[in-house]
């Protein structure tokens, strides 16, 4: 199944995450393009950076959960991005 995302989530606090999931889940997303997933995965990198002093243990766990499962989703992306120059 791919995810197709018409913009970029903007979050500003860690209560948005869920807000934003559910937002795309009810769109019926279809495809990701991996540049849009890299800006997901660069978003929340860039929140943690500037918010990881004032996190408690509990939101700085869903937050590096974000990140790792925005990297897995990136991986088959850049595997078959791979493949398919490979094959040219």
């Amino acid at each position: 199944m791919m995810i197709e995302l018409d913009f970029v989530p903007q979050i500003d606090s860690s209560n948005q995450i869920d807000e934003r999931c559910l937002d795309l889940q009810k769109k019926k997303i279809s495809q990701v393009s991996k540049k849009k997933l890299e800006d997901i995965h660069c978003s929340i990198e860039s929140y943690l950076g500037r918010f990881q002093n004032l996190l408690r243990a509990g939101n700085m766990r869903y937050i590096q959960i974000m990140l790792i499962l925005t990297r897995a989703f990136l991986k088959p992306l850049a595997s078959d991005r791979n493949l398919k120059e490979s094959n040219i």
